[in-house]
């Protein structure tokens, strides 16, 4: 059912980032993804994702504070955290992709200084 979402006309015309993750790779996949332009993506590499600095200064922020109580607290800090989170600072990091992008090409996939 959800390859056959795939197949939809919706979805033509798209560029998909694709993971070569093991279940990428069924039959059933491939066939699905057929006539979609895809872009090739490491399974997991947080040095490609913005999300994993801003993760990380989160955490960093939560290192200067006493520590929650409870598990309740520690969402709520989190999420005071991440709003405090200048938007300009989130900008940068999306900024960054394409160095990011083209060092990871350099480095053939392996470890960055991001």
């Amino acid at each position: 059912m959800y390859c056959s979402q795939w197949q939809s006309p919706t979805f033509r015309g798209c560029l998909i980032f694709f993971s070569y993750a093991q279940p990428h790779s069924a039959r059933i996949c491939q066939h699905a993804l057929q006539g979609i332009q895809m872009l090739p993506w490491p399974p997991y590499s947080p040095d490609l994702s913005p999300i994993e600095h801003v993760c990380n200064v989160i955490g960093c922020r939560l290192q200067t504070l006493p520590p929650p109580r409870s598990e309740d607290e520690l969402w709520q800090m989190i999420e005071r955290e991440s709003r405090a989170i200048p938007q300009d600072t989130i900008h940068t990091f999306i900024d960054s992709m394409p160095r990011r992008v083209s060092l990871c090409v350099a480095v053939r996939g392996g470890p960055t200084s991001y």
